[in-house]
């Protein structure tokens, strides 16, 4: 088995700082992907934002699958179960799987020739992030959030100048997703590989079996992300196909507001895994749980915070970010009363994972995905952007009192010995 290298520091650096470093990352990044939204709002239209919103909707949930939560899976392999070559090895299989089903997609889905190019782009860029992602779930098994950090500020930042650059220089959306493209292969290619030669020797080899076993380990998280994915992404088809690409850009617009608290509670939950994981694998379970309270009233800080400020000056960020055309102020606090809930059901969802109920989240999201498609199709007819946002509220809720439940029943269900809760 490949085994770290005995050159880095064997303690652990605090989880303050590891989430502060993570935080400032994960913001750096979403702030320079709502940068890139507000630059096709500002440099295009309406309708480019739409397309930039579908050729997200339809490219994550493909990689969200084919990705398997394998970052999870090993930043969680607390007793090296799976060599790192095992991991970078079926992810790059996993990605080549990606880009054939996004070129499938893209060209059997009836889009335009523009969306088409705008989809087959935006899904090569995450194929180039999900090689950084294991990468990063190397790093984050040893604890180190910076350089995770330092590689998203980069890449943050990389981006959104060139996105932008070229955007204005060519007004084409398509040159600009190639910008892309290559932004991420850059950030990649110099940071991200050196960064984790630091840590472990990568080699690849081909393990068949090695494979197969780990697919199945993290083939529960992959189908959870998908439908994790599709739960936020079917009222963008809902709307592209009853509404058309412009007002689904002012849906997608809006829905990014919340992504930013979103980050803050993604950020802290990746830098208190390892340690959640160690509690739980340790049977120390008041830390345990300690420490997943805390994080919980993180999560609520957050959405509080978000409601806050988009009910006081909401219509004037919005107009200032966006332009007039955007601002639908009744709309995005029922957004933001979505995103909110949805913050702490997040945090559940990083409490299943450390403690390595995988199976579990499956039939969870499943149910909250029949919400979704239920209440999209019985509202956004009606109500149109505003039924979208009610069925993201309604499968949030769902989402938290479920996986409240699967929490619950992990610590009932824990082995005897050790810390008690």
């Amino acid at each position: 088995m490949t085994r770290a290298l005995s050159a880095e520091p064997t303690s652990l650096p605090s989880l303050r700082r590891n989430s502060i470093w993570t935080v400032a990352g994960n913001l750096t990044y979403a702030a320079c992907q709502w940068g890139i939204l507000v630059a096709l709002a500002k440099l295009g239209s309406p309708e480019m934002v739409g397309q930039f919103a579908i050729g997200l909707a339809i490219t994550a949930p493909i990689v969200m699958l084919t990705n398997l939560q394998l970052r999870a899976v090993q930043a969680t392999d607390a007793h090296e179960q799976f060599s790192f070559s095992t991991y970078i090895g079926l992810r790059l299989v996993t990605t080549t799987m990606a880009l054939t089903a996004t070129v499938v997609i893209a060209l059997t889905g009836g889009y335009p020739a523009a969306s088409v190019m705008v989809i087959l782009l935006i899904g090569t860029s995450k194929s180039v992030e999900s090689i950084s992602d294991v990468a990063f779930g190397l790093l984050q098994r040893h604890e180190q959030m910076d350089r995770i950090a330092i590689s998203m500020m980069a890449k943050g930042v990389v981006s959104l100048a060139a996105v932008a650059g070229v955007l204005y220089v060519t007004h084409s959306i398509s040159a600009a997703m190639g910008a892309l493209v290559a932004s991420c292969a850059f950030v990649l290619f110099t940071y991200d590989i050196p960064q984790a030669a630091k840590v472990i020797h990568p080699r690849l080899e081909w393990k068949p079996r090695a494979f197969r076993q780990l697919a199945m380990v993290g083939l529960p998280l992959g189908i959870v992300m998908l439908l994790v994915s599709m739960n936020t992404n079917v009222p963008r088809y809902f709307l592209e196909r009853l509404q058309g690409q412009s007002e689904l850009g002012v849906f997608a617009a809006l829905a990014y507001i919340p992504v930013g608290g979103n980050l803050i509670v993604t950020a802290v939950g990746q830098a208190i895994t390892p340690r959640l994981a160690s509690y739980y694998a340790s049977h120390d379970y008041r830390a345990f749980i300690r420490l997943l309270w805390r994080f919980i009233l993180v999560a609520a800080a957050a959405g509080l915070a978000m409601l806050g400020i988009c009910w006081l000056w909401g219509g004037p960020i919005i107009s200032t970010l966006y332009g007039p055309a955007y601002v639908r102020e009744g709309l995005l606090l029922r957004i933001c009363w979505g995103g909110a809930v949805g913050f702490v059901g997040s945090t559940l969802g990083f409490g299943m994972t450390a403690a390595r109920r995988f199976r579990i989240q499956l039939p969870i999201f499943v149910v909250v995905g029949c919400v979704t498609v239920m209440m999209c199709f019985l509202l956004i007819p009606r109500y149109q952007l505003d039924g979208a946002a009610w069925a993201l509220l309604s499968a949030s809720g769902v989402q938290f009192v479920l996986s409240a439940g699967a929490i619950v029943h992990a610590l009932k269900d824990r082995p005897r010995g050790g810390g008690s809760a």
